[in-house]
């Protein structure tokens, strides 16, 4: 058996910029060049195979309105041409691609989950009897908690039938190996607050990041400031409550990411 990446740059056919509304596709990669830029857009939860829909676009068109991980925002449509997707049309493309490269194997199966829970998967056995391939792939990405991934086992039949049992055991054997030679970055599930107040204030929001610790991904310091900041959900409602006690700030938004 042999495992492929799923991700592949030149699968990566249009951009976010690119969809009308009413269009879906999944992101393949941030490519914005500006670190700054790059770290803004994942901090909005804008990550590699994360499903993300096009609302709507302004009559100027300027931003656009788009839906992913169950909320919506704004987007500039100079930062969405910096966002490569990757459609579910494009990966059975890339699918297309494994059985061509791999043209003489029996079966290429896979399983994804995408999303900060998992909330949206996908499992396909190929050809394999019903629940032998597919399942056991995707119940090693349960038991490893991962997410925003996907793993494609391409099987060649050697002569042995290995009955239910043993194709079960060979495909969650060849996903638990790949997941134990894989890097597997740990992100939280954040709560992102958008904030304003006039600069006489300062200190008081300072004291507040400081002590609660956000992450601060974007900020401006003029006669009326903007701040952008990022915590973990559990202590969201905390650092909210903080901040309403701060004189003339406004939280602008606050979202899931």
């Amino acid at each position: 058996m042999r495992v492929e990446l799923f991700i592949r740059e030149n699968y990566f056919m249009k951009t976010l910029g690119e969809l009308r509304p009413g269009e879906t596709g999944i992101v393949g990669a941030v490519d914005a060049v500006d670190a700054r830029m790059k770290r803004r857009l994942m901090d909005m939860g804008i990550t590699p195979l994360t499903q993300i829909a096009v609302r709507k676009i302004a009559p100027m068109g300027d931003p656009m309105e788009v839906h992913l991980r169950g909320y919506d925002l704004s987007i500039r449509i100079e930062d969405a041409l910096h966002i490569s997707l990757l459609s579910e049309e494009e990966a059975k493309g890339f699918l297309d691609g494994l059985r061509k490269k791999y043209y003489d194997a029996t079966h290429h199966c896979y399983a994804w989950r995408l999303g900060p829970r998992g909330e949206t998967w996908r499992a396909n056995d190929d050809g394999e009897p019903g629940g032998t391939a597919g399942k056991p792939i995707l119940g090693q990405m349960l038991s490893a908690e991962v997410t925003d991934c996907m793993i494609v086992v391409v099987r060649y039949f050697g002569g042995t039938k290995l009955g239910v049992p043993g194709l079960i055991a060979a495909y969650k054997e060849a996903a638990a190996e790949v997941l134990a030679v894989s890097e597997i970055v740990l992100r939280t599930v954040d709560v992102a607050f958008e904030i304003e107040f006039p600069y006489e204030v300062l200190n008081d929001v300072m004291r507040v990041v400081k002590e609660m610790e956000p992450r601060v991904p974007e900020q401006s310091f003029d006669n009326l400031c903007r701040m952008s900041l990022s915590i973990r959900s559990g202590r969201a409602d905390e650092l909210a409550g903080r901040l309403e006690k701060v004189e003339r700030l406004t939280i602008l938004m606050s979202r899931s990411v």
